[in-house]
């Protein structure tokens, strides 16, 4: 068993490591080797969803009956999470 039947998995960790690269770079003066995540309330919905703030926006982990990571553009970081 090698590598080789999983090959979208290797591009997509590849592509994760980069991006991340990418934000070290672009921010020299922050440091992310704790990033501070965020718990975005999702009131009506069973999903579970964080966020850290990158370069021009934010990073959103979410879990539900599938997980993941996106990218939201926000270039002045105007998302507001209310707290009830």
């Amino acid at each position: 068993m090698g590598f080789s039947k999983y090959p979208i998995v290797i591009i997509i960790c590849s592509l994760m490591i980069a991006m991340f690269n990418l934000i070290i770079v672009a921010m020299p003066n922050k440091t992310f080797s704790d990033p501070l995540w965020e718990i975005v309330p999702t009131p009506n919905s069973s999903a579970e969803m964080m966020r850290t703030a990158v370069p021009h926006g934010w990073i959103v982990s979410y879990k539900s009956l599938a997980r993941g990571m996106v990218y939201v553009p926000d270039e002045k970081h105007e998302w507001n999470i209310k707290i009830k």
